[in-house]
């Protein structure tokens, strides 16, 4: 709506000047002289009126361009995009022990091919719709364990299958509460996890992302002060929506309720962010709907063995709580980024253990870029090259934007296997531990390779250290 009552008082003030500088030209007024009456001439009063009209015009003309509208009956603006990733893994080398008997397999897949609508309308609504046609359904895979190669030998279920991702509607601006989302997203908690797979710095995520639950069905509220130096979010989930099936059909749903408190002690204005330090800390509470603690962890790979495998029958938790803490600094083309992570399990006839995981990871931009911090998410965005990668003959070479990176995880679960849990025997380490390194090279903002070594360790019941090395790399774009 056109603040009228405000065009009104604008009116009403020039109106008054003018009735003073018109009475000014006859008569010198004082402070106490407002109170008169001031006569003055038709041809002043017929050029105060036309001077009043051009005023109300010039007010009307700014209320269109820039002023408050009525916009609770625009329509959606819709928005397509999506994205694309192909990967590349190989096993380098894997000791006798590590993954039990079963073999690391080299793999090619397209890891994501997604398809996206989003929209905003009627004032304070949005939505987004977007569906993964890469994935698959391995639920059914079982390794051949006397196979040098590891080959599945029994397949159940595997195949493609569409799979929903972020699927929302949100209102804005509500009182308090902010920002609303009804539907299947991502809760918030841990920064990593929030900061979009188009922009991580490695092929997966770190090892603690295991004890994240990624996108759930359910409600959540987001604020921010008005600097955007502190945001809040809060949210309940049920437990463990299928992304495939997309259904849960039992009388016990599952309970999850996360939290998360970001806040910015220092960000570099006048550099948009190229100096920054981000500090934050969440948890994630959750109520099985099975009654079973589920933990199921491969070594920073999306397909192939598993490192820890805890969802059997003798895994039993009443519940369990996970707090992280999370941090960023960047500091030009420098970054820092850790988080840590302590699962507070309740075991079933037992009582609390914890379970713990951490990584922390270092970047460098040889080309000068930096880092690109979302202030209203708390995470990390979209990298923008100085200059994009192209070649063209005769006219030389643009080199697009070069990252170094290195990261250290970590995850301890022995003081689950004290408290009688045991999983997959076969397969189970007590500790865990991945050291990644390599670069990433951006063409454009929308278009990357990355390449990525790491070397995986890890302690088993009664053996010693096994190891693997593995290296990947991905060509990506969006849009």
């Amino acid at each position: 709506m056109k603040s009228s009552k405000a065009a009104t008082l604008i009116v009403l003030c020039g109106y008054l000047a003018l009735t003073v500088s018109e009475g000014k030209s006859q008569d010198h007024f004082s402070v106490g002289d407002y109170g008169r009456t001031v006569t003055i001439s038709e041809a002043s009063l017929n050029n105060m009126m036309t001077r009043l009209e051009a005023l109300e015009a010039s007010i009307a003309d700014n209320a269109e361009e820039g002023g408050w509208e009525d916009v609770s009956q625009e329509k959606w603006k819709v928005k397509w995009g999506g994205r694309v990733m192909l990967d590349s893994v190989n096993w380098v080398g894997q000791d006798p022990g590590y993954g039990g008997t079963n073999r690391g397999q080299n793999y090619l897949e397209m890891r994501r091919a997604r398809f996206r609508a989003e929209g905003e309308g009627y004032g304070i609504y949005f939505w987004q719709m977007e569906l993964d046609f890469a994935a698959d359904d391995d639920s059914g895979a079982q390794y051949n364990a006397g196979s040098p190669h590891g080959g599945i030998t029994h397949v159940i279920n595997v195949g493609p299958v569409v799979e929903m991702k972020d699927v929302y509607v949100g209102v804005n601006d509500i009182p308090l509460l902010g920002t609303v989302l009804i539907g299947h997203f991502k809760g918030p908690f841990s920064m990593e996890e929030l900061s979009s797979s188009r922009h991580i710095t490695f092929l997966e995520r770190a090892l603690p992302n295991y004890f994240v639950a990624g996108r759930e069905v359910g409600i959540a509220a987001y604020n921010r002060s008005a600097c955007e130096n502190v945001l809040w979010g809060f949210g309940v989930f049920a437990d463990g929506v299928p992304e495939s099936t997309k259904q849960i059909v039992d009388h016990n749903i599952g309970t999850q309720v996360v939290g998360r408190v970001t806040w910015t002690p220092y960000y570099d204005e006048p550099s948009d962010g190229r100096y920054l330090l981000h500090l934050g800390a969440g948890f994630r509470h959750v109520q099985d709907r099975d009654g079973m603690y589920n933990l199921r962890v491969r070594p920073e790979t999306h397909e192939s063995i598993r490192v820890i495998d805890f969802d059997g029958d003798n895994d039993r938790a009443n519940h369990h709580t996970v707090y992280n803490a999370e941090m960023a600094w960047v500091h030009g083309p420098f970054s820092i980024q850790a988080e840590g992570f302590v699962d507070v399990v309740d075991v079933v006839g037992v009582g609390n253990t914890n379970a713990y995981a951490a990584y922390a990871q270092a970047t460098y931009f040889l080309t000068g870029e930096n880092r690109v911090y979302k202030r209203s998410r708390g995470t990390f965005s979209r990298v923008t090259p100085h200059t994009n990668f192209w070649l063209a003959r005769g006219a030389g070479i643009g080199p697009g934007a070069w990252e170094l990176k290195a990261r250290w995880s970590y995850m301890d679960v022995d003081n689950l296997y004290a408290a009688g849990f045991t999983g997959d025997t076969n397969e189970n380490a007590e500790q865990v531990n991945n050291l990644a390194v390599g670069f990433n090279w951006y063409w454009n903002p929308y278009t990357r390779m990355m390449f990525d070594y790491w070397h995986s360790w890890n302690e088993r019941p009664g053996l010693v250290a096994d190891n693997a090395d593995l290296i990947g790399m991905r060509m990506q774009y969006d849009f």
